[in-house]
């Protein structure tokens, strides 16, 4: 919320919107992790152009762009086969192998 704040500075303008603001985020995204709300957040501001702070809504669906990325990411690195051998090059298959494991192929 310190960021949301010190970004959008003339939004707030008494304590209690500020108090009034951080009860609503904290009970509306109590069930995400804080680092994805944390890099929604900053993603927000990043592609900002309207000026306004972002209602939690708007945190949500980019936590939850930003999660199914890293599990798509992370699927893809699990079931990354080796890329075929670009060119032949013709050598014995115990030579291909030697560099198949000096280079985790």
């Amino acid at each position: 919320m310190k960021i949301i704040q010190s970004t959008y500075r003339g939004y707030y303008k008494t304590e209690q919107e500020v108090r009034d603001a951080m009860k609503v985020m904290s009970v509306v995204l109590k069930d995400w992790e804080y680092p994805y709300i944390e890099r929604a957040v900053i993603n927000f501001i990043k592609t900002d152009t309207k000026g306004f702070p972002p209602v939690p809504g708007q945190l949500i669906a980019l936590a939850q762009d930003i999660k199914t990325d890293e599990l798509r990411k992370r699927q893809i690195e699990q079931s990354k086969l080796p890329e075929p051998e670009k060119e032949y090059i013709p050598m014995p298959e115990e030579i291909k192998q030697k560099l198949r494991e000096m280079f985790n192929l």
